[in-house]
Protein backbone atom coordinates (compact mmCIF):
# COMPACT_ATOMS: atom_id res chain seq x y z
CA UNK A 1 0.00 0.00 0.00
CA UNK A 2 1.60 3.14 -0.77
CA UNK A 3 1.79 5.13 2.98
CA UNK A 4 0.75 8.07 1.02
CA UNK A 5 -2.45 8.18 -1.00
CA UNK A 6 -3.25 4.19 0.24
CA UNK A 7 -4.53 5.52 3.66
CA UNK A 8 -6.83 8.18 2.67
CA UNK A 9 -10.49 7.27 2.37
CA UNK A 10 -13.52 5.74 4.70
CA UNK A 11 -12.14 2.95 6.96
CA UNK A 12 -14.48 0.63 9.25
CA UNK A 13 -12.90 1.01 12.82
CA UNK A 14 -13.69 -1.96 15.29
CA UNK A 15 -12.08 -2.39 18.85
CA UNK A 16 -12.18 -4.97 21.15
CA UNK A 17 -11.65 -5.37 25.01
CA UNK A 18 -8.13 -7.13 25.67
CA UNK A 19 -9.54 -10.37 27.67
CA UNK A 20 -7.87 -13.41 26.87
CA UNK A 21 -10.23 -15.63 27.91
CA UNK A 22 -11.68 -18.77 25.03
CA UNK A 23 -15.53 -17.57 23.92
CA UNK A 24 -15.55 -20.91 21.90
CA UNK A 25 -18.75 -20.95 20.06
CA UNK A 26 -20.58 -18.44 22.88
CA UNK A 27 -21.75 -15.36 20.52
CA UNK A 28 -22.98 -13.59 23.33
CA UNK A 29 -19.77 -13.62 25.05
CA UNK A 30 -17.59 -12.88 21.69
CA UNK A 31 -20.57 -9.74 21.18
CA UNK A 32 -19.41 -8.78 24.52
CA UNK A 33 -15.82 -8.21 23.54
CA UNK A 34 -16.98 -5.67 21.32
CA UNK A 35 -15.84 -2.46 22.32
CA UNK A 36 -16.50 0.34 19.76
CA UNK A 37 -17.54 0.48 15.62
CA UNK A 38 -17.16 3.74 13.89
CA UNK A 39 -15.87 4.73 10.46
CA UNK A 40 -12.56 6.65 10.41
CA UNK A 41 -12.13 9.01 7.08
CA UNK A 42 -8.11 9.45 6.60
CA UNK A 43 -8.58 13.16 4.73
CA UNK A 44 -4.68 14.00 4.62
CA UNK A 45 -1.34 12.28 4.61
CA UNK A 46 0.95 14.99 3.92
CA UNK A 47 5.25 14.60 4.59
CA UNK A 48 4.03 11.79 7.18
CA UNK A 49 1.53 14.13 9.00
CA UNK A 50 -2.10 12.56 9.17
CA UNK A 51 -5.25 13.99 9.98
CA UNK A 52 -8.76 12.15 10.25
CA UNK A 53 -11.77 11.86 11.85
CA UNK A 54 -13.38 8.70 13.43
CA UNK A 55 -17.42 9.04 13.48
CA UNK A 56 -19.58 7.04 15.85
CA UNK A 57 -22.99 8.63 13.56
CA UNK A 58 -24.45 11.74 14.42
CA UNK A 59 -22.15 14.10 16.22
CA UNK A 60 -20.16 11.54 18.46
CA UNK A 61 -16.99 12.04 16.56
CA UNK A 62 -13.26 12.62 17.16
CA UNK A 63 -10.49 14.57 15.26
CA UNK A 64 -7.65 13.04 14.86
CA UNK A 65 -3.88 13.59 14.37
CA UNK A 66 -0.23 12.34 13.99
CA UNK A 67 1.87 10.83 12.46
CA UNK A 68 3.09 8.43 9.94
CA UNK A 69 6.43 5.98 9.96
CA UNK A 70 7.85 4.33 7.23
CA UNK A 71 8.76 1.01 7.93
CA UNK A 72 11.76 -0.57 6.88
CA UNK A 73 12.68 -4.14 5.70
CA UNK A 74 10.40 -6.30 7.68
CA UNK A 75 9.10 -3.44 9.84
CA UNK A 76 5.73 -2.21 9.39
CA UNK A 77 4.77 1.12 8.49
CA UNK A 78 3.18 2.66 11.80
CA UNK A 79 0.25 5.39 12.52
CA UNK A 80 0.42 7.16 15.50
CA UNK A 81 -2.67 9.58 16.65
CA UNK A 82 -4.35 11.35 19.08
CA UNK A 83 -7.83 11.63 18.86
CA UNK A 84 -9.54 14.71 20.45
CA UNK A 85 -13.61 15.25 21.37
CA UNK A 86 -14.94 17.88 19.64
CA UNK A 87 -16.47 21.01 22.05
CA UNK A 88 -20.03 21.94 22.22
CA UNK A 89 -20.33 17.84 21.53
CA UNK A 90 -21.15 14.40 22.81
CA UNK A 91 -17.65 13.87 22.28
CA UNK A 92 -16.11 16.69 24.05
CA UNK A 93 -13.02 16.65 26.77
CA UNK A 94 -12.15 13.03 25.07
CA UNK A 95 -9.15 11.88 24.45
CA UNK A 96 -7.55 8.86 22.88
CA UNK A 97 -4.42 8.01 21.68
CA UNK A 98 -4.10 5.30 18.91
CA UNK A 99 -0.56 3.43 18.00
CA UNK A 100 -1.12 1.17 14.76
CA UNK A 101 0.30 -0.64 12.54
CA UNK A 102 -0.31 -0.94 8.34
CA UNK A 103 -0.49 -4.39 7.95
CA UNK A 104 1.44 -5.82 4.97
CA UNK A 105 0.23 -7.54 1.49
CA UNK A 106 0.77 -11.30 1.12
CA UNK A 107 2.17 -12.05 -2.36
CA UNK A 108 -0.34 -13.93 -4.07
CA UNK A 109 -2.81 -13.51 -2.00
CA UNK A 110 -6.46 -13.38 -2.62
CA UNK A 111 -9.17 -10.90 -2.44
CA UNK A 112 -6.64 -8.87 0.32
CA UNK A 113 -8.80 -5.64 2.07
CA UNK A 114 -6.15 -3.09 3.24
CA UNK A 115 -6.05 -3.33 7.26
CA UNK A 116 -4.24 -1.54 10.22
CA UNK A 117 -4.32 -3.22 13.73
CA UNK A 118 -2.81 -1.94 16.73
CA UNK A 119 -3.93 -0.50 19.76
CA UNK A 120 -5.93 2.36 21.58
CA UNK A 121 -5.73 3.95 25.16
CA UNK A 122 -8.55 6.40 26.84
CA UNK A 123 -6.02 9.29 27.71
CA UNK A 124 -8.86 11.34 30.18
CA UNK A 125 -11.55 9.83 31.95
CA UNK A 126 -14.80 10.44 30.55
CA UNK A 127 -17.98 9.00 31.87
CA UNK A 128 -17.82 6.10 33.77
CA UNK A 129 -14.12 4.94 31.40
CA UNK A 130 -11.65 5.63 33.48
CA UNK A 131 -7.93 6.77 31.90
CA UNK A 132 -5.76 4.60 30.66
CA UNK A 133 -8.32 1.97 29.88
CA UNK A 134 -6.72 0.06 26.62
CA UNK A 135 -8.17 -2.07 23.48
CA UNK A 136 -7.30 -3.41 20.28
CA UNK A 137 -8.10 -1.93 16.84
CA UNK A 138 -8.80 -3.01 13.30
CA UNK A 139 -9.52 -0.83 10.70
CA UNK A 140 -10.58 -2.27 7.08
CA UNK A 141 -10.46 -0.39 3.93
CA UNK A 142 -13.59 0.54 2.61
CA UNK A 143 -14.22 0.51 -1.15
CA UNK A 144 -14.13 3.30 -3.30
Amino acid sequence: MDQNNGLLGKWTYRSFKNDPSPVGDDGQKALALFFAEGTITIERVDHEVVKATLSWGGQVQMYLSGRLYAGQGLAPTTLVMTGIGIDNSPTQGWVYQYHGYVVPSWPGGVDQVPALVGSVTRTVRHGSGQAGYVASFLMVKQPL
